[in-house]
């Protein structure tokens, strides 16, 4: 009967072949082998028959029988074949809810496809990520962390990899690690550069990344000021909680430490002085604070991190201290927040996005370059009374100090993911001007950094994706021979 079945098989088979012409002309497929044998397998015990005398149903009863062993036939093909999920991801395999990932895959729930219903997929065997970074590839790099997801909502095993030589903006990872203690296990390895691995071991952020750097050695050439969180009131994950609450004031001292160092190791011969640790102290107080109340409008308890680095690198053969400073703030944008501002704050927000609506940047991207400038605020008794709304300017004005260079492509840099608003601040539009010496601090992003002109739209755009809060990525180099050049240039001017 088998030898029948399978020349039967193959004359199925040549018939098919003739059918097709170049790929389709492959071999029958091992499932329809096993529909075939299965249907033969059922005629020949019909075939059988009963016997002389048989009862009349006995036909109808055989046809029953022949199903029913066909079925017993297929689970024994089926055995063995079930989908081999590993115990990582059994273990931590359910469905994880994160405000973060759910902003950036707003499907990701319906979507997320249960561990034991997955299957082996060629699409989700490896993930390589690339230029991720904000600071220069915005866009890509939030299509990197949606890509990230969609691994996580579909893969059963998969490889990451970190393809970067360095690591060039501390904030993307900083969004990784708020995302990943509630991902499923799906990824068990993959590459990452000597250089990543050091800047993730010294900040702290391989257990919430859940890595394992077994070749890691030392942090040797990174300086860094580890991630510092502050959670919503009740949204704390950490089962270690009550022993890590971070005060926004010991985290700025801390801050301010670590900046003081970094120059000591960069420049011996020059530290913060007690105003600069001040005004330092200040800019980045104001920025924690604004992310605590604009992401979270209404309640004004809106969570934050925070994380920097310093590494001493080779840029074009020279050996250069560079500095990375990351702020994530999850929740409302900038724009969103902003729409809660005082009614003097929105009528100057309103004339200027009014006056640009044929510019081909959206509303919303608008009215974050008017947040950018110094005295926009949501804060309403801080506008009333002329405080606030000077973190941002203050921040572009400390790092062009700070990163002052003589060479061409080591400029300081600083870009604002915000819902789907991009800002990329440096040259030539980095610093805000002042018309007089008291007046405020405006930088419009175009030649004559006019509100009346539109900004240019290759520093202000609006973003493919929205991100589901705020990023500011800064990058700048500590050099003393072009710090002390200017220190000594103000001193002859002195």
């Amino acid at each position: 009967m088998f030898d029948n079945i399978f020349r039967q098989l193959q004359k199925l088979r040549a018939q098919r072949s003739t059918a097709r012409t170049g790929r389709q002309r492959s071999a029958i497929s091992g499932e329809d082998k096993i529909r075939f044998w299965l249907s033969e397998y059922r005629r020949n015990l019909r075939k059988a028959g009963p016997g002389a005398g048989a009862l009349k149903g006995t036909a109808v009863a055989e046809g029953r029988f022949a199903k029913r062993k066909s079925r017993q036939v297929l689970k024994t093909f089926k055995k063995g074949k079930r989908n081999k999920v590993p115990m990582a991801l059994l273990i931590r395999g359910k469905y994880g809810e994160n405000k973060l990932a759910s902003g950036l895959m707003p499907n990701r729930r319906s979507e997320w496809v249960p561990v034991l219903k997955r299957k082996e997929d060629q699409r989700y065997q490896q993930l390589v990520l690339q230029n991720f970074n904000f600071i220069d590839f915005p866009e890509e790099t939030i299509e990197q962390l949606k890509d990230i997801l969609d691994f996580e909502a579909n893969a059963v095993s998969a490889l990451l990899h970190f393809d970067d030589e360095y690591c060039s903006d501390v904030a993307a990872y900083l969004v990784l690690a708020e995302m990943w203690p509630q991902l499923s296990r799906v990824f068990r390895g993959g590459r990452m550069t000597l250089p990543i691995q050091k800047v993730i071991e010294a900040l702290r952020l391989r257990r919430d990344l859940g890595m394992k750097l077994p070749d890691l050695a030392d942090t040797e050439d990174v300086w860094a000021f580890p991630r510092r969180v502050r959670r919503a009131s009740g949204s704390s994950r950490s089962s270690e909680r009550h022993l890590e609450p971070q005060s926004r004031e010991k985290v700025v001292d801390e801050f301010c430490d670590a900046l003081d160092a970094w120059l000591g190791t960069a420049a011996d011969e020059l530290e913060l002085t007690t105003s600069g640790k001040s005004r330092f102290a200040s800019i980045i107080g104001e920025l924690l604070d604004n992310a605590e109340r604009h992401s979270d409008p209404p309640g004004k308890d809106g969570g934050w991190s925070v994380a920097a680095f310093m590494a001493r690198r080779k840029e074009e053969e020279d050996e250069v201290y560079r500095c990375h400073l990351g702020f994530l703030s999850v929740g409302a944008s900038m724009a969103e927040s902003l729409r809660t501002a005082s009614v003097s704050t929105r009528a100057t927000i309103n004339k200027y996005t009014d006056s640009h609506r044929g510019c081909g940047i959206s509303a919303d991207t608008l009215t974050t370059l008017v947040g950018l400038q110094d005295g926009i605020t949501r804060d309403h008794a801080a506008a009333t009374f002329g405080r606030g709304g000077v973190g941002l300017q203050e921040v572009l004005e400390l790092i062009s100090v700070l990163g002052v260079t003589g060479h061409s492509g080591r400029e300081p840099r600083m870009t604002i993911v915000s819902g789907r608003s991009c800002i990329r601040a440096r040259s030539p539009y980095l610093v805000g001007q002042r018309k007089q010496q008291d007046d405020p601090r405006v930088q419009w992003f175009n030649e004559d950094n006019s509100p009346h002109e539109p900004p240019d739209s290759n520093f202000v755009f609006d973003l493919n994706s929205r991100f589901p809060g705020t990023i500011i990525g800064v990058t700048f180099v500590l050099s003393k021979n072009d710090l002390m050049a200017v220190l000594n240039a103000t001193d002859r001017a002195d």
